[in-house]
């Protein structure tokens, strides 16, 4: 039955292009709720007008057909098949009562009298030209399906015609694309559908081809306007990326080897990430210095909060879980209100101490992770529907103890976070991945004050160091000091007894206080010498702070002088 098919397809045709086929992107079943909204978005709700005053289908008999004809954009058809008419209610006038039916495989609206006073309004389906957007990541486990619709040109199909899809931007799959297919609603057809089939002419990895089939080739033909809708054409997921855009363009050809009803390209879907985050609000608090750097100069929290947004609308996975990686210097978590078995290790109980995750809908916080390194926080919640379009991460620090100095230093640091949503593992046995936010800027804690590192300082009974304090502003602040010693120390230790309280402005000399303060910690400079570095913190803009340090020593009947002048240093 395919040989005159197949030679006529070897004749070079002439395309027509008058009243063509034209590719949609999906078809749905006309809505009732939805023709009544459209109908009286802008009635007056009175008797007389399309659908009366009750506004709907199957109510009152205070429709009016033929205005209901008008609103759908067709003429009224009034024939009551012995060559007379319905009585039909006057223009303007009440008295008809509509009904509503689904008009199945073509693109066509009917009113029509049934009886004296009553009509059906018979509404084509929903046509859409708009892509769809199908998950990237879920084209990494299920291959894409792809179901253009075709809606035939005036002339309709005929026994033996060919139909032929053209794929672009995409390869099709041939392991998987077995049996495409093609379904036409009744009412787009002639008569009875079993009369009919789409037989599957050939398959390539550029287009699909169908041959129309019949029993009764005379009586049996697809209407123009008919509401093709095509299946089981399966994208091969290779060479897939997020800027990929599948287009469908289709010709018929007859079985002399015209080809007609010629429909241009339209893309039917775009490969997209499912999932796109964005920090809506950085974490951007104050260390107080002040407060000994262990609270914000607001209070003991900041907030970090991430947007999130679903961008596919059609094949797409079911999220399980976000997680939320946010890198930083997390070693503050190790205060003993927080590893409250101190023994350096934080369980997710611990953490959830010093971070929550809230704001959240749909969505529950699960559990909280860190790295040995104390660098990389993760935070998990689970999700229960549609992933939650915000979250508010929220960290809280032990806060200022009065002076104890038994909480640690917040550190100054930058932070970053990437987001990743989890599959439910419906399609593999690992969770497929959904990133969301590469690592991204979340925001940075600094200082409220100044802090000067000075890098080198000698001390023994054969050196004169000089340290000198400039506060080049007009505030008053107090002065810190931590210190670490060569070869003793590999963090900083606090040195109390060196700070001042509300120092003003002007030049200081801090020598004298510093070596006091650190023969009190064991190390005496007239006895022995030692090198150590200083952390000098003031609480004052760290613009207005200078520290000049240096040292004279006596090394062979020789004097040396090291000098240097330091700035703010974070």
């Amino acid at each position: 039955m395919f040989k005159r098919t197949l030679l006529a397809l070897a004749v070079s045709g002439v395309a027509v292009s008058a009243n063509a086929a034209t590719i949609y992107t999906k078809a749905s079943s006309a809505v009732q709720a939805d023709v009544e909204k459209a109908i009286t978005a802008n009635a007056k709700g009175v008797a007389g007008e399309a659908l009366g005053a009750d506004k709907v289908f199957n109510g009152a008999a205070d429709d009016n057909c033929t205005a209901l004809a008008s609103a759908l954009g067709v003429s009224l058809t009034n024939d009551d098949g012995a060559g007379g008419k319905y009585t039909v209610a006057a223009s303007g006038k009440a008295g008809d009562k509509a009904a509503f039916a689904v008009v199945s495989g073509l693109n066509k609206n009917e009113v029509k009298m049934t009886n004296n006073g009553l009509c059906t309004a018979s509404v084509k389906p929903g046509l859409s030209t708009s892509s769809v957007k199908d998950g990237l990541e879920y084209s990494s486990v299920k291959a894409i399906e792809i179901k253009p619709v075709i809606v035939a040109g005036i002339g309709g199909y005929k026994d033996e015609d060919t139909i032929t899809v053209n794929l672009s931007g995409a390869k099709v799959d041939l392991t998987k694309t077995t049996a495409p297919t093609i379904t036409v609603g009744n009412d787009g057809l002639s008569s009875a559908p079993a009369n009919f089939s789409f037989d599957i002419l050939d398959i390539t990895a550029e287009r699909v081809r169908f041959t129309v089939q019949t029993v009764n080739a005379k009586n049996d033909f697809v209407k123009g306007g008919a509401v093709l809708q095509l299946g089981g054409i399966f994208l091969d997921s290779k060479g897939l990326s997020s800027d990929t855009a599948v287009s469908v363009d289709s010709f018929a050809t007859n079985t002399s080897g015209t080809d007609f009803d010629v429909a241009s390209a339209r893309v039917i879907t775009t490969l997209v990430n499912q999932y796109t985050a964005s920090v809506s609000s950085l974490l951007d608090a104050a260390i107080d210095v002040g407060k000994d750097r262990q609270e914000f100069a607001t209070g003991t929290s900041d907030a970090l909060v991430v947007a999130m947004k679903k961008n596919t609308d059609n094949l797409e996975l079911t999220p399980a879980e976000v997680h939320y990686t946010i890198t930083g210097d997390f070693s503050w978590m190790l205060d003993d209100d927080i590893d409250t078995n101190k023994d350096g290790k934080l369980s997710s109980a611990e953490l959830g101490k010093a971070v929550k995750v809230a704001g959240l809908t749909n969505d529950a916080a699960k559990s909280y992770a860190v790295n040995t390194d104390l660098t990389k926080l993760t935070v998990v919640s689970t999700v229960t529907g549609a992933v939650d379009t915000s979250a508010t991460i929220t960290f809280t620090v032990p806060g200022h103890d009065e002076g104890k100095l038994e909480n640690l230093m917040i550190p100054v640091q930058d932070f970053t976070v990437a987001v990743d949503v989890k599959d439910n593992k419906a399609f593999s046995t690992a969770a497929v991945n959904m990133p969301a936010l590469s690592a991204t800027n979340a925001g940075a804690w600094t200082l409220n004050g100044s802090v000067v590192i000075v890098p080198y300082m000698p001390f023994g009974p054969n050196t004169q160091p000089i340290l000198r304090h400039t506060n080049a502003g007009t505030r008053t602040g107090d002065i810190t000091v931590r210190y670490m010693v060569e070869d003793e120390h590999n963090a900083w230790q606090p040195l109390a007894a060196a700070g001042v309280k509300d120092a003003k402005p002007g030049v200081r000399n801090m020598l004298n206080i510093v070596t006091d303060a650190l023969k009190a910690e064991g190390y005496d400079s007239e006895k022995s010498g030692f090198k150590v570095a200083l952390e000098i913190v003031t609480n004052v803009p760290s613009r207005d702070v200078h520290v000049y340090g240096g040292a004279k020593v006596e090394v062979d009947g020789q004097d040396r002088i090291h000098l240097g002048t330091f700035k703010t240093n974070n």
